[in-house]
């Protein structure tokens, strides 16, 4: 993340998209939006450590959850995000990818995954229970750093 990108997620500015003939601001995800997030997320996810499904599989399979996870970023309805041109869906999913990447990438996947192994590991049995996340060690920094 370059200082220009780090200066705008530490204000809360969002990347500005034009889409549906207007200016959308595509945010970063917040903790107040955290589990939401994850119940977008998880069935794409799953897909991919079942190795059931390649990237793009996984995401036209849960292409409801794409759609929740652009409203969550841009507070559009999931109305209006259905009806964008495919241009105009496919530039704000993607911006509302770049604006969170770190968040994919190294918070969320990582989470998913470990919380996915253990019914990976027994994925012969029956068990429906789902997986319970491993606790998350918050990071600690000495004061004044």
């Amino acid at each position: 993340m370059d200082a220009k990108e780090e200066m705008r997620t530490l204000l809360g500015i969002g990347r500005v998209v034009r889409a549906g003939g207007v200016d959308v601001t595509v945010n970063a995800f917040v903790f107040s939006q955290l589990f939401d997030v994850i119940s977008a997320a998880w069935p794409i996810v799953d897909l991919l450590v079942d190795q059931k499904a390649g990237i793009m599989e996984a995401m036209t399979a849960n292409k409801a959850a794409i759609a929740r996870l652009v409203e969550i970023s841009t507070g559009l309805p999931i109305e209006r995000i259905n009806a964008l041109p495919i241009s105009d869906g496919l530039r704000l999913a993607t911006a509302v990818y770049a604006e969170n990447q770190v968040f994919f990438l190294e918070e969320l996947t990582p989470m998913l995954v470990s919380a996915l192994a253990p019914r990976t590991a027994k994925s012969s049995s029956s068990d429906p229970t789902p997986p319970v996340p491993a606790p998350i060690e918050p990071e600690t920094k000495p004061a004044g750093s």
